[in-house]
């Protein structure tokens, strides 16, 4: 169960909705760590390490360097922290928990900023209903107004691994849009637009929408390849349950 937990929490952490925000902080994390490092190993250098190294005579040089890696290793588990504390809201919402909306409203109220109303889109995107998940869809073909880097982000919540039998009628049309996709988006959204429907599927009868995509529609070889590339998974899950299934 505990390994179960961690091996999620780890999923989650690398999600399109928690990953900007991780990077994000860790970059953030990193630049001050550089101007601390200037500032420490000023300090280290003209206070503490001749007084150390009255014990120690034969020090080596690169032992100066010891308290900067220290510096990054503290920031980089700062990073990893606040990432993990984003992913819970939209867990709680996917799972359909009754106190998610309590706990997302509160957070809600805690961050208006930019960042804070771009997460509450993409937790929001996790809901288990289907009036939800048709707005959501409408939204990411159709609505100006929302941006890429928000429609990115909520792909992953949008396709909760747990929703995929409210998710199944979109892989088709997802599929059927392709070209809307690669022409109207930057170059990485498509990649990240087809392993989100693929990824949010298990089931024989997704399969066959793929394989019928790529039999009827005829995408020229770049989206061929791209979705080839992203039904790999699905295809290895549908064959591995089908096995073990009997």
């Amino acid at each position: 169960m505990i390994l179960d937990a961690a091996r999620l929490s780890f999923r989650n952490l690398l999600a399109p909705e928690t990953r900007s925000v991780f990077w994000k902080v860790l970059g953030l994390t990193l630049l001050v760590l550089v101007g601390l490092w200037f500032v420490l190993r000023s300090l280290f250098a003209t206070l503490l390490f001749p007084w150390i190294a009255g014990f120690f005579p034969q020090m080596p040089e690169w032992a100066g360097w010891l308290s900067f890696v220290f510096a990054i290793l503290a920031g980089l588990g700062l990073a990893l922290g606040l990432a993990l504390l984003l992913s819970p809201v939209t867990a709680l919402i996917a799972y359909g928990d009754p106190e998610a909306q309590a706990v997302f409203a509160a957070e809600q109220r805690t961050d208006s900023s930019g960042d804070g109303r771009k997460f509450a889109y993409v937790a929001q995107a996790a809901a288990p209903d289907a009036a939800t998940k048709r707005k959501y869809f409408d939204d990411y073909l159709h609505n100006a107004n929302v941006s890429e880097d928000w429609v990115q982000s909520s792909l992953g919540a949008f396709n909760y691994w747990n929703e995929s039998q409210l998710t199944a009628p979109y892989l088709e049309p997802a599929l059927g849009a392709l070209d809307q996709v690669k022409r109207e988006r930057k170059i990485f959204f498509l990649v990240a637009w087809l392993d989100a429907f693929m990824e949010g599927q298990e089931s024989r009868s997704s399969l066959d929408v793929v394989e019928r995509y790529l039999a009827t529609q005829k995408p020229d070889t770049d989206l061929r390849l791209k979705v080839l590339q992203a039904v790999d998974e699905l295809e290895r899950t549908v064959r591995i349950r089908e096995k073990y299934r009997g």
